[in-house]
């Protein structure tokens, strides 16, 4: 995944790798340490989270692929071929994401 700045018409760093499968939805959040965070589903039946600062990942491995991502009051919501997945945002590790 590519972040791109459209002010200058350029990507920004590195891309983000991982991902082995098209990614399906991306998200862009606040942690709860107040640093932004992006949230990308793919079908390789992961969620990751990513701190774009530092270009570093955690990564939510599912038994299910995952269609779309969804934040509301401090929660994630994945939604699967089987349902949905609730992720607490402030239990992804902040030095690893």
């Amino acid at each position: 995944m590519r972040i791109w700045n459209p002010a200058a018409g350029a990507q920004e760093g590195k891309p983000l790798t991982g991902h082995t499968n098209w990614v399906r939805s991306v998200l862009v959040f606040t942690a709860p340490d107040g640093t932004t965070r992006l949230a990308t589903a793919s079908r390789d039946q992961t969620v990751r989270i990513w701190n774009p600062r530092t270009r570093t990942g955690y990564v939510l491995p599912l038994t299910d692929k995952v269609h779309n991502l969804k934040v509301s009051h401090g929660l994630l919501l994945a939604r699967t071929s089987s349902g949905y997945l609730v992720i607490d945002v402030a239990s992804v590790p902040t030095d690893a994401a």
